[in-house]
């Protein structure tokens, strides 16, 4: 049997790759990662984004579903889903458009604004003993750490330095070191559901000393919390592949790069913090979050829980280390997961709420979060009431004809103008290259400007009788829009199937804030402040927002941007046990509130589906 041969072209390359007999059943798709050549399948390889559209340019295609053969017709080269085909016994020419790459460096937002004050008090603490404290040493520890102390382990006469970490509410004693460390550091870290954050911190300062950030590796398997929990749900053997895929490919090597980039032994290494929503840290723990993904969805632990490094397998020694000069603080650090709230509202928002100083706050104020789910914490005097809402994967650009990811060539933000001439549109390029397709930040812009210059109904279809040659026909996706062009002149388009996914999904956040408030009859313009959480709130354009009716009925100045407070929360419960005290408390007082029992959600949903 002839060798098949696949030509692949980006803009910037060309190569050939051969193909092993015995793949004509895998998906295209499949055989390409196979050859090394991974594309974006963020839903996981189940045609339900167009993350791996690739141009047909010559050869035959076989679709798995109907068997339709599929080859380029004349000059026009098809472009389809390369994980919905099959090969047919000829060779291939593709084309890989850019945002169909993973080749792209993500944009992760690991800053953050921190609106309460800590005190010195880290979670992991090497304590001296004098040899008075020796006769009564759980007194003496316990007066140093001004808390109660677990039951101890021996401690032999002449010990003089011992290490007690925070297990909340009590202080354990881990055991005896040789001497007191110089530098003990701890790792925060923040699990998204698309992208990861890690900062490493000197626990006696605060001081950020590395970082690293990038995407969770388990966006391959599966592109938001449903799928990736359906996927344990119907295959057992999922639960540990998307272990491996945030611990092994993702954590360990963020952890290894930051750790090598700043010449840090890695047995400097005390503890670790963990923050991320409640799904998150069940595949981290090895937990099946199975059943999250039906009523009455109950996750198996909510709590505060501390792992070994080991047994997640965790490892961060790299081969050649230098040996530490400072004596090994542990050879298997705790991995602290922090309190979550319920299962769709987890640690990431427990964290935000005390880090943004919301917690503190008399109110009425919101914590909003804006991401694959919205999740909102409204605070009106001591009550704070809970929610989430499955806003779907349009703000990641997910399912949209040139969605993608915020990184480099993504457009990040759109104007525009109208002039005795038309329509002006300007466009903002992360990276200011040609662009490749557009993140959320711009589509939020493009539903106020679209309408506000009359190119959109309230609807969200684009107005009749408006002569504009960028409105055309766009393959079964509607009328789309060309905002810009790039490589090749390939036009970058927003379709009105667009338009109403961004709808669905500013609709649900929105009827989600309104019916928190509606709790106590409180209007938009009644809140204090509006703590706007993430890394997607850190890069919009806030008049834009309230004009795409995002955040129905608000004022710029109501809004505070606080970043990355899932992390914010994790970096300050390191340096801080009475933070971890706080996020448990808080985890315990939000009332959750179901939205899909609630008899006015759905009515509020519909009216803020229009624009």
């Amino acid at each position: 049997m002839k060798q098949l041969t696949i030509t692949l072209s980006t803009s910037s390359t060309t190569q050939q790759i051969p193909l092993p007999n015995g793949l004509a059943r895998l998906p295209l798709s499949e055989i390409l990662r196979r050859s090394s050549f991974s594309l974006n399948t963020r839903c996981g390889g189940r045609g339900l984004c167009d993350g791996c559209l690739v141009h047909l340019q010559s050869g035959t295609l076989r679709h798995r579903t109907t068997g339709q053969l599929i080859s380029p017709i004349r000059s026009e080269s098809p472009l389809i889903r390369a994980c919905e085909h099959t090969l047919a016994d000829t060779d291939l020419a593709l084309l890989v458009p850019a945002r169909s790459l993973l080749a792209y460096e993500p944009q992760v937002v690991s800053n953050f604004k921190v609106n309460i004050s800590r005190s010195n008090n880290p979670i992991w603490q090497a304590l001296s003993l004098s040899p008075a404290d020796l006769a009564d040493p759980a007194s003496a520890l316990s007066a140093h750490l001004d808390a109660p102390v677990a039951p101890l382990p021996n401690l032999a006469p002449n010990t003089t330095t011992v290490a007690a970490e925070y297990t909340c509410p009590t202080w354990s004693i881990l055991g005896p070191l040789d001497h007191a460390p110089a530098n003990p550091l701890g790792v925060a870290i923040d699990i998204g559901t698309t992208t990861v954050a890690v900062l490493v911190v000197e626990l006696a300062t605060g001081k950020i000393v590395a970082s690293a950030t990038g995407f969770n590796r388990q966006m391959h398997l599966g592109d938001d919390v449903l799928t990736r929990i359906n996927l344990c749900t119907t295959d057992k053997q999922m639960l540990s592949r998307l272990q491996t895929a945030i611990v092994k490919d993702t954590i360990e090597r963020l952890l290894l790069k930051a750790l090598k980039e700043s010449s840090i032994a890695d047995d400097q290494i005390a503890c670790l913090n963990v923050a991320g929503n409640t799904t998150m840290l069940h595949l981290f723990a090895g937990v099946d979050p199975s059943p999250m993904g039906f009523s009455p969805f109950t996750a198996p632990f909510l709590e505060h829980r501390i792992l070994p490094s080991s047994k997640i397998h965790l490892k961060f020694s790299s081969p050649d280390a230098s040996t530490n000069t400072n004596g090994i603080i542990s050879t298997d650090p705790a991995v602290h997961l922090l309190p979550s709230a319920a299962a769709y509202v987890g640690a990431d928002i427990t964290a935000g709420v005390v880090s943004s100083g919301l917690v503190y706050d008399d109110g009425p104020s919101l914590f909003v979060d804006v991401g694959t789910n919205g999740e909102i914490v409204f605070k009106q005097g001591k009550k704070m009431w809970g929610t989430a809402t499955a806003a779907g994967p349009a703000f990641e650009g997910s399912r949209m004809a040139c969605g993608m990811r915020a990184g480099q060539g993504a457009v990040s933000h759109i104007k525009m103008t109208r002039t005795d001439s038309g329509l002006k549109v300007d466009v903002e390029v992360i990276g200011n290259v040609k662009p490749t397709g557009i993140c959320g930040s711009a589509y939020v812009d493009f539903l106020a400007q679209a309408r506000e210059s009359g190119l959109l109904s309230p609807s969200g279809r684009f107005q009749s009788g408006i002569a504009d040659d960028r409105i055309a026909p766009c393959r079964d996706l509607g009328q789309g829009f060309t905002i810009a062009h790039g490589h090749g002149h390939e036009p970058i388009i927003i379709t009105e199937g667009d338009v109403a996914s961004l709808l669905q999904a500013k609709a649900a956040i929105a009827a989600g804030i309104l019916t928190l408030m509606r709790k106590v009859h409180a209007a938009p313009e009644s809140i204090k402040t509006l703590y706007l959480a993430g890394g997607f709130g850190m890069h919009l354009n806030i008049a834009n927002t309230i004009r795409s009716g995002l955040l129905p009925g608000f004022r710029a100045n109501q809004v505070q941007l606080v970043g990355n407070t899932s992390l914010a929360g994790a970096y300050l419960s390191l340096l801080d046990a009475g933070v971890l005290d706080e996020i448990a408390r808080v985890a315990k007082e939000i009332e959750m509130v179901e939205l899909n029992l609630d008899p006015d959600f759905e009515d509020c949903y519909i009216d803020q589906l229009m624009l």
